[in-house]
């Protein structure tokens, strides 16, 4: 008599792709966030402007620093050349080399076609009497928070921020200085 034997029922090998299409994806959202900043990063000129520091705590998301930019506010927005009132939506500043601090020489509603060599365009958009460039918000470590918050107070004016800007306008925050304490 021939002995058969049975295999017990059990569940089926999962192709490969059920693993490695999810994690696959997980790790392109991860990516999403950085990605569009990381030519700017990696190849982007280097800039120092101006801020105009607010130091907000968030309950949801620890200490960071709420930047303003001297180039973003109306006083200097209103005499550049380019300026159009009530205007919104995407706007490009054409900044020049300075000391300490780089300059806004003109602003415009359309990306420029070319600029003098040196000189970057900085993208931003104009909603109503604020200008978003992506670079408002500074996180730091808990640790530095209280520094911070000191040298905030003690230097209200002249504060730096330093970017860098990609040849498309975009533009990342790699540091500022408040006083001379570098952040």
């Amino acid at each position: 008599m021939l002995e058969t034997k049975t295999r017990a029922a059990g569940p089926a090998a999962l192709p490969t792709w059920r693993f490695w299409v999810p994690l696959g994806l997980q790790v392109l959202m991860v990516l999403a966030v950085p990605l569009p900043k990381l030519p700017a990063y990696a190849a982007g000129t280097a800039v120092v402007l101006r801020t105009v520091p607010v130091d907000p705590v968030d309950l949801m998301r620890g200490r960071y620093v709420a930047l303003g930019y001297e180039i973003a506010t109306d006083a200097v927005m209103k005499k550049l050349p380019g300026w159009k009132e009530g205007m919104s939506g995407p706007v490009y500043f054409t900044l020049a080399p300075g000391q300490p601090a780089w300059q806004a020489v003109a602003i415009g509603f359309e990306r420029p076609g070319s600029v003098p060599a040196g000189d970057v365009v900085l993208a931003g958009k104009l909603n109503g009497a604020s200008v978003d460039f992506e670079l408002g918000e500074y996180y730091l470590a808990e640790s530095q928070g209280e520094r911070l918050n000191n040298a905030l107070h003690d230097h209200r004016t002249g504060n730096l921020a330093d970017i860098k800007v990609d040849g498309h306008g975009t533009a990342v925050l790699t540091g500022f200085t408040v006083g001379t304490t570098r952040f």
